[in-house]
């Protein structure tokens, strides 16, 4: 019996589907930096005066990520010499970027009636579940706890707004 290949009846197979994912990669890569680039010329032509407390609410998750990512290496932050007005005041700028892109996407979402069904925010958990190895019922009803649910909601409903911009600044660009 030859090695394992998994689902793939032979090396062929495999390499084909190696190219496949790094195409799918990279198309993902590209569609993410047109985005990005679109958000960046948004949050340039609409300056807001952003509430303080968004902005360090969003510091402070982003410094939560930071520590739960060091625990999950098996790192504990409290034994390390870390200097935490450093790691704050470097988290200050993406945070405000965030904050900044969160309120002009939301009033795009309003403006436009953007809205996402259950079926979009199911796929969207099934997607995750399948991905981190998950039960669906287990992922949704951890998600339900935790208000997680509806934070999914507000995440699709921004990504379908960033969307729309985008569509359309693309349509300029071609045009």
């Amino acid at each position: 019996h030859g090695r394992d290949l998994g689902d793939f009846p032979d090396l062929a197979a495999l390499k084909t589907r190696h190219r496949e994912d790094l195409q799918a990669r990279k198309e993902a890569a590209a569609v993410a930096s047109a985005r990005q680039a679109v958000l960046d010329k948004i949050l340039l032509a609409n300056p807001v005066a952003l509430p303080e407390i968004l902005v360090e609410e969003e510091i402070r998750h982003r410094l939560e990520d930071m520590v739960r990512e060091m625990m999950f290496h098996g790192m504990d932050p409290r034994g390390m010499e870390l200097d935490w007005k450093q790691l704050r005041d470097r988290q200050e700028e993406p945070a405000r970027k965030i904050a900044h892109a969160r309120l002009v996407l939301d009033s795009i979402a309003a403006a436009e009636r953007i809205e996402v069904d259950r079926s979009e925010v199911r796929e969207r958990i099934q997607k995750e579940a399948a991905r981190i190895g998950e039960d669906y019922e287990a992922l949704h009803a951890r998600l339900s706890k935790g208000g997680g649910v509806q934070a999914l909601e507000t995440q699709l409903v921004r990504e379908k707004s960033l969307d729309l911009v985008t569509s359309l600044a693309n349509i300029q660009i071609a045009e």
